[in-house]
């Protein structure tokens, strides 16, 4: 019963949300503690990988670690690039050069699974664990520490949002300027749901664009994936799978889809986005 009535009371307030840790709900009422919630698991599922796991690594099409393109980045489960065990703990591999904890080329996750200690989870489970281990190291926090420092309130729908871009595209929070900045500024002078997602949308996009090489080759990919994270910014009770499946396709609708999509997205932010 108490709980119900925190949740209640938490609900009201529209700032602060209740996260589970050891079987207790602890409130969390900062950007900087928030957790990981099982919606932003379950659409990193989603668009990384569909309803596939992945359990042997692969590197797709232009993805490499370093900018000189000498190794090649693989992923594994759920759309995993580096490894970390429980608390953002860095799974170090033998393979130093390619930057530590990075996927191997080699890796599998019944593999990793008997490397980390997780062998009595299934595939899928370990993908999740995996998830909720890279948020822990993510690059979340900067962003987090910045929003508490600006004294943005509170939002959990904020929080997911920026968490899911975190695992999608973390290198855009280590912007010191730039793209990063005017999302920053913009969110501060009005921190509303319907600006905030409007300039998480922009953010977003444009730091994708600015990927010339990747963009041309995920771009389709990309577009229903922003356009979901800028819809949870915004509060709205959105779905990935809906999402994703409305929007995204290889086969004849694709050009249909794709005006749908740039014609919600004029509607909902009044933005004119094009690819």
């Amino acid at each position: 019963m108490i709980d119900k009535i925190l949740a209640l009371g938490l609900t009201a307030l529209g700032a602060t949300m209740m996260t589970k840790k050891g079987g207790l709900f602890i409130e969390s009422s900062t950007y900087s503690d928030f957790e990981i919630t099982d919606r932003i698991v379950d659409s990193i599922r989603v668009f990384e990988s569909g309803s596939n796991v992945y359990e042997k690594a692969y590197n797709l099409a232009g993805e490499y670690l370093d900018s000189a393109k000498r190794f090649k980045r693989y992923t594994i489960g759920n759309g995993m690039t580096y490894v970390f065990k429980e608390g953002g703990i860095p799974h170090i591999t033998n393979y130093p050069s390619r930057g530590l904890n990075a996927v191997r080329a080699t890796d599998t996750l019944t593999g990793l699974k008997n490397e980390m200690g997780y062998s009595g989870l299934s595939s899928s489970e370990f993908a999740k664990k995996l998830t909720e281990n890279f948020a822990k190291a993510a690059s979340y926090s900067r962003v987090a520490r910045d929003l508490d420092r600006l004294g943005i309130p509170y939002r959990v729908n904020y929080a997911e949002a920026l968490m899911e871009m975190s695992y999608g595209s973390g290198s855009a929070f280590q912007l010191s300027s730039g793209l990063y900045n005017v999302f920053l500024t913009s969110v501060k002078n009005d921190s509303s749901p319907y600006n905030f997602a409007r300039s998480y949308f922009i953010y977003r996009y444009s730091y994708y664009k600015s990927l010339t090489s990747a963009w041309g080759i995920n771009k389709n990919g990309w577009m229903p994936r922003i356009f979901f994270a800028a819809m949870v910014a915004k509060g709205e009770n959105v779905d990935a799978t809906s999402i994703k499946g409305k929007y995204y396709h290889t086969n004849s609708k694709y050009l249909e889809n794709k005006s749908l999509l740039i014609r919600d997205i004029q509607r909902e932010f009044g933005y004119n986005a094009s690819w």
